[in-house]
């Protein structure tokens, strides 16, 4: 994803469903509007359908620990509590 023109920073992790038991999710930053539908069929392009994010959003910034890295355990928890407001933009 982060070959994708105009993200900045990415990261895809499982999502809780009531239904499928869980799902994959994609949350990215770009410092410009990316269109989500590209983006999906730019994924459709490079992975198997079980890897397909069922939701893609974009973000202002993807949090990251004090080491710089990205925990998917606290970005999925944050997710599921509506941290994550999806910037406005006129391509999504």
């Amino acid at each position: 994803v982060m070959t994708f023109a105009g993200i900045g920073d990415a990261v895809v992790f499982r999502k809780q469903d009531a239904f499928a038991g869980e799902r994959v999710a994609l949350l990215f930053s770009a410092e410009h509007a990316v269109d989500r539908t590209q983006l999906r069929q730019w994924c459709a392009e490079r992975l198997a359908a079980h890897q397909m994010p069922t939701e893609i959003v974009q973000v202002e910034r993807i949090p990251r620990q004090a080491n710089g890295k990205i925990s998917r355990r606290d970005v999925a928890v944050r997710y599921g509590t509506g941290e994550f407001a999806p910037v406005r933009t006129e391509a999504a």
